[in-house]
């Protein structure tokens, strides 16, 4: 639904006039259509799909090639009972495997992955650069990605710098406040002889987490364990 109103929108501010990313997209593309005929175009497109908007379908393109296998499989007498799989594995690996490699080519690359691997290693984390790369590819599929791509293609790297070192101030912060009260709880808990099997859930309740906060190794952008207790 809303991929749909996306498209509606996009469609109409085309229509209107609107000088949208999408519509200065078309025009630098379609050097054969000026913007009055994308306008037209667009407008027709637009009365095309409100007239017949219940055979308006958008899917993914996996779910596309599925219908079309299918179909193809009914017209040879195929059974059409199995699903196409396209995995992608490969493919994003071995991309990753070229932009590490690329490191000694591109400075900028090179110092961000030193710093990605010094962040990991100051952590006290496993440094697994390349599968963190690949965990972190499938978010160019989510939505949320593709909703703000162009504004985050266009962002300054040293502003992101710059942004990651104050989001890492902060959670540093934060995590000096939660060790604090981590103490606090672990004298009182101490001060009046409990212990955590005294409190619901026992060792996988509230009190055990809350002494578990004491650790400074502890991830604490890991909240489940959190939810759970609570």
């Amino acid at each position: 639904a809303e991929m749909k109103l996306r498209i509606l929108k996009e469609l109409y501010g085309i229509k209107i006039g609107e000088k949208t990313d999408f519509f200065e997209a078309l025009c630098n593309r379609n050097s054969s259509m000026n913007p009055q005929t994308i306008q037209l175009r667009a407008s027709e497109a637009l009365e095309n799909i409100l007239h017949d908007y219940s055979n308006f379908n958008i899917q993914t393109i996996d779910s596309f090639l599925q219908k079309v296998m299918r179909n193809l499989a009914k017209e040879l007498g195929i059974g059409s009972n199995y699903n196409l799989i396209i995995d992608d594995s490969d493919i994003i690996k071995e991309t990753i495997e070229r932009v590490i490699s690329s490191t000694d080519k591109d400075k900028a690359l090179y110092d961000w992955y030193m710093d990605m691997i010094d962040s990991r290693v100051e952590e006290g984390k496993r440094v697994n650069v390349e599968k963190e790369l690949i965990d972190f590819s499938r978010n160019l599929d989510k939505e949320v990605f593709k909703r703000f791509e162009s504004e985050i293609k266009t962002l300054d790297k040293e502003v992101l710098n710059q942004f990651k070192q104050k989001g890492n101030g902060k959670l540093i912060e934060i995590k000096k406040s939660l060790i604090a009260y981590g103490d606090r709880f672990a004298k009182i808990f101490e001060e009046n002889g409990l212990i955590v099997d005294n409190f619901a859930g026992k060792s996988r309740g509230i009190a055990n987490a809350l002494l578990g906060i004491r650790k400074e190794n502890f991830d604490f952008r890991d909240k489940t364990y959190y939810q759970k207790a609570i």
